[in-house]
């Protein structure tokens, strides 16, 4: 009987994240066709636990020191060493600097997967100093040449990757984040009515947006949003998620007044909560993705999102859901107004998109992936 190839997933931190909540499904359907672990670099999250609640051993190799300190390198590179596992497949920023050079210095295959889009324009996001972004885009050139493969997010972000740092074509595949379709649909059941629990009147329009509270989700866009539909009992502007800005964010409702605006937290219902809304809004200035688009148009809920790289691979403007000009406030109330005020236009939005969420599938995405672990596991080779 052939033993399960060993792959070790290499991630930053174990808080959630889109990253981390795609480890789960590539664990949840590939566990029993590989032999799979996670070294975790930093931060040890509530992901860790669901990770270990699936089988996985996780192996934690730093606590404390800053995010972009090395110290977890050597760690890392006994751990490769001592398991011997036939693929390193890297995730998320430190991980692939990290993931990658201790694969290759151990001679074992890496798979490096951008999740943030590390792309010209996304370096510029994420590394504001310019000295910051040439030290970082530096190390990931290394990076991606040491690697045996890249797996990136759209068409777009291939594109963008392979005009940047000039890789081989062939070396580049894209691999969208997958949703579990079945388990969203089961997550529409509505067993308390979020009207009710936020004390609302029965014909307020629900306008919603998920995501973590940092810079990149541009949040603020979305207050001043809610500023132009400020009748209580008419609207109401859910944020559904936590983070760094939270309070900042909080003090930016109080000081406008907002009595339409109702912070909820980090909630286990977001489907239910997208079943029962008008509206999904997204404002990202930098979203490599955008998995909340896919969560709210498997359920029937219309999206609007700012035309960063990921919403304009997933949405066709007008098709399956409508776009807007990133920071474009103005246009995102008059795209609000328009799927609030025309029921057949939100229909058709809704429609079309259950239709081409179908890509997405965790049954079908996962596949992709096992079919790219069988390729890089049967055609080892120096990628130097």
């Amino acid at each position: 009987m052939n033993r399960k190839a060993r792959i070790l997933h290499v991630i930053d931190n174990t808080d959630p994240g889109g990253a981390q909540s795609q480890l789960v499904s590539i664990f949840k359907s590939l566990k029993d066709e590989y032999d799979l672990s996670v070294a975790v670099l930093g931060r040890r999250g509530r992901l860790e636990e669901v990770y270990r609640s699936l089988g996985i051993a996780v192996h934690p190799l730093q606590q404390g020191g800053s995010r972009w300190s090395p110290g977890s390198f050597l760690p890392l590179l006994r751990l490769i060493h001592q398991m011997q596992p036939q693929l390193v497949h890297a995730h998320l920023f430190k991980s692939n600097i990290l993931a990658s050079l201790a694969a290759w210095l151990a001679g074992v295959p890496c798979l490096l997967h951008d999740h943030s889009g590390m792309d010209a324009d996304g370096l510029k996001f994420y590394f504001p100093n310019a000295i910051s972004r040439f030290l970082y885009s530096s190390a990931y050139l290394i990076a991606l040449k040491v690697s045996a493969s890249v797996l990136v997010l759209t068409p777009q972000m291939r594109t963008a990757t392979l005009h940047h740092y000039h890789l081989p074509p062939a070396k580049v595949t894209v691999l969208p984040n997958a949703i579990d379709l079945e388990r969203s649909i089961s997550g529409m059941e509505v067993r308390q009515s979020l009207r009710d629990e936020l004390e609302l009147s029965a014909s307020s329009q629900l306008i919603v947006m998920v995501g973590r509270m940092a810079p990149e989700k541009d949040w603020s866009t979305f207050i001043e949003i809610a500023s132009y539909f400020t009748v209580r009992h008419q609207y109401a502007f859910l944020a559904v998620g936590s983070g760094k800005m939270e309070l900042e964010l909080r003090k930016l409702v109080h000081d406008k007044g907002l009595e339409n605006f109702q912070f909820l937290g980090d909630r286990q219902d977001v489907a239910s909560i997208l079943t029962q809304s008008e509206v999904l809004v997204l404002t990202s200035r930098q979203e490599a993705f955008g998995i909340v688009l896919l969560e709210a148009m498997a359920v029937g809920c219309p999206v609007i999102a700012a035309r960063a790289a990921g919403p304009i691979a997933i949405i066709q403007n007008g098709v399956n859901g409508l776009l807007v000009e990133i920071r474009d406030v103005t246009g995102f109330v008059n795209a609000i107004n328009q799927v609030l005020s025309d029921p057949e236009l939100a229909g058709r939005l809704a429609e079309n998109a259950h239709r081409s969420v179908r890509q997405y599938d965790v049954n079908t995405v996962v596949q992709q992936l096992s079919n790219t672990y069988s390729s890089l596991l049967h055609e080892p080779g120096d990628p130097l």
